[in-house]
């Protein structure tokens, strides 16, 4: 056996569009992005229909009411204050210092990662996966597993409905209180599914223990912390994305601008037309060509003219859209300007040097709990504290 590594898993916030690479954050190497392993990839839109239309037309079907009919479940679940569209959870082994991206253990982390997103595919039925993949362009090779959790044999609403808690319950998973929610003993089950994968492969996976429940703690924050910069890079994308729209479209009612304004009413020069008086009187006489060129010029005139009356109210329209434009331009980048501020806060380093800090402490606390052979005392003590948390929850 190799020196034991640790294991993360937790549920994240989840960002397809950064693990799809669809923008980069500041932590990820692009020289590598295409080392990431793509497990799958469907459209959510897509998965949403092909998960629920035909639960809600059963559904809509009942309803003798309007009101109650619900026409698009993917937006009705995306405007839900209880259910999230989707859900995501990040599976780890190891860390950086001991399987880091580019090393002969950080590949290995991925070939087990990739066999154990196969296992956590097949043992998950009321999970639906529609994105997966491994990154490899960041410091440590980890998998992220997005997913919609489906309920089935509901009562109530649809026969068939995302609800990560029933969805769960029905693979055996009952909460246990606020510390043991059902998402968080699942979970749990899948560390340990994935341990069962490294021991295949012959590395050891560390012993769970009181000691690591304190550190994933720390992890937790730190992994909050790096979804929390890698949601406002998403954000700084979208705007910046936003702004380069917006600048296309101002030089586009730009232009349209400078053609309607040069558009000007070209008259034939009218001078030249020689005009003769008929005597005793007050009538002329014209060429019948000359004629014709005056009749055409007045009717071009009147056209003319009504055209450019409508081609002013058009370019008062445009400019009216150009300062608009612009100033949404203006609240666009000094929004972008407080969320690099923002990312400027979330000092990951600090926090980093924090779990090094307490890591230390906690191997030192053990270091002296089995040199006195105390650590059969320390875990009776430990399953008797949280035996008087779940009495006092009750």
């Amino acid at each position: 056996m190799s020196t034991p590594k640790s294991i993360s898993g937790i549920i994240g916030k989840g960002s397809i569009r950064h693990n799809n690479r669809d923008f980069y954050a500041a932590n990820v190497n692009q020289d590598r992005t295409k080392d990431n392993i793509i497990l799958c990839k469907q459209d959510i839109h897509e998965a949403y229909h092909e998960l629920f239309d035909k639960p809600l037309s059963d559904y809509n079907a009942k309803q003798k009411r309007k009101d109650r009919r619900i026409p698009d479940y993917y937006e009705h679940i995306r405007l839900s204050k209880q259910e999230k569209l989707f859900y995501e959870v990040i599976f780890q082994i190891g860390d950086m210092k001991d399987t880091a991206v580019g090393t002969e253990d950080g590949e290995q982390a991925a070939v087990i990662l990739n066999e154990f997103y196969n296992k956590f595919a097949k043992e998950n039925p009321h999970i639906h996966i529609f994105n997966a993949v491994i990154h490899m362009d960041e410091a440590t090779p980890h998998l992220h597993i997005d997913f919609i959790p489906v309920a089935t044999e509901n009562k109530r609403g649809l026969s068939t409905k995302n609800s990560l808690s029933k969805a769960l319950e029905q693979q055996g998973f009952k909460s246990e209180g606020k510390l043991n929610t059902c998402s968080k003993l699942w979970v749990d089950r899948e560390k340990q599914r994935l341990a069962d994968c490294m021991t295949e492969h012959g590395l050891e996976h560390e012993t769970k223990g009181i000691h690591r429940s304190n550190l994933s703690v720390e992890e937790y924050k730190l992994q909050k912390r790096m979804e929390e910069v890698a949601e406002i890079e998403e954000q700084i994308a979208e705007r910046s994305e936003h702004l380069s729209n917006l600048d296309n479209k101002i030089n586009d009612k730009q232009s349209e601008l400078e053609k309607l304004s040069g558009k000007a009413v070209k008259i034939k020069d009218l001078d030249k037309i020689q005009v003769e008086n008929v005597m005793f009187s007050d009538k002329v006489k014209l060429k019948k060509d000359d004629y014709y060129t005056l009749l055409n010029t007045a009717k071009k005139y009147y056209s003319y003219k009504n055209t450019n009356n409508s081609l002013k109210s058009h370019i008062k329209v445009l400019e009216n859209e150009n300062t608009s434009l612009k100033q949404t331009v203006s609240e666009q980048k000094k929004e972008i300007s407080e969320l690099r501020s923002l990312r400027g806060q979330l000092n990951i380093n600090k926090l980093k040097q924090e779990i090094q800090r307490l890591q230390t402490l906690i191997d030192k606390l053990f270091e002296f709990i089995d040199k006195f052979n105390l650590r059969d005392m320390w875990e009776n003590f430990i399953q008797k504290s949280k035996k008087r948390d779940r009495d006092m929850e009750r």
